[in-house]
């Protein structure tokens, strides 16, 4: 569905779109005349995959612990939209402010919220289609905004079921590292393949014989951005 037909309209002014180069997340700011909406893209590039591979724990200030990746972009992501927002404020003054992502941009925009919202800035609703996990049971239970968090995964997509369970070690010994979701996340049932998608991966000159393969394969799973948007149709 193109952003016009949601009364939306993409702002190209500087810093957006908004990336943040430690982690290799970014995303987008469309605006209409009640709302601002942010979506946060979700793995696609080296640097985000890398990323998403930094699955230690660490601290939060909320409570618990949160995944080191996630955290470390949502870090980067909320800089970059304060960034956008403080550039022309007459733009998004008194408007309704929604974050949206898919997959691990679905992780970032839920972690970026809690940011923007300890920084005073009103957060109307987050939406996350096939977002893995973000932290343990602490966090969860702490999370700010729970009743805004809207979590969707598709049938069979084995990526909301991630991280698993893992052990570090640390000072004093070993650890098991547990995720848990915030809210349980509300299962489509449907369209849950994408093969025209896949077809096209296949066919891209510009990528590698692997690249191929692998984004062929993932955009024939469940977990495509393409089979969730056919889910929601």
């Amino acid at each position: 569905m193109r952003l016009q037909q949601l009364g939306l309209r993409l702002h190209t002014h500087a810093g957006n779109p908004f990336y943040d180069i430690n982690s290799g997340h970014h995303g987008y700011m469309a605006v209409s005349a009640q709302d601002i909406v942010i979506a946060i893209r979700g793995s696609g590039e080296a640097d985000d995959w890398r990323n998403n591979m930094r699955i230690t724990q660490q601290a939060h200030w909320c409570a618990g612990h949160v995944h080191g990746g996630f955290a470390l972009a949502a870090r980067g992501i909320t800089k970059a939209i304060k960034n956008v927002l403080e550039y022309k404020p007459e733009l998004y003054h008194q408007k309704l402010l929604w974050l949206t992502g898919h997959s691990s941009g679905g992780s970032v925009a839920i972690l970026a919220a809690q940011e923007l919202a300890a920084e005073g800035i009103s957060v109307a609703g987050i939406y996350t289609y096939g977002a893995p996990k973000v932290g343990d049971s602490a966090y969860a239970y702490n999370y700010t905004l729970q009743m805004q968090l809207h979590a969707y995964a598709a049938l069979g997509d084995f990526v909301p079921l991630l991280p698993p369970i893992w052990v570090v070690r640390n000072r004093r010994g070993f650890r098991v590292q547990r995720y848990v979701h915030i809210v349980p996340p509300r299962l489509l049932v449907g369209n849950t393949v994408s093969i025209r998608a896949a077809l096209n991966y296949l066919a891209n000159s510009r990528l590698s014989f692997m690249e191929r393969i692998v984004g062929a394969l993932i955009e024939f799973s469940p977990h495509s951005l393409n089979a969730y948007i056919a889910n929601l149709k």
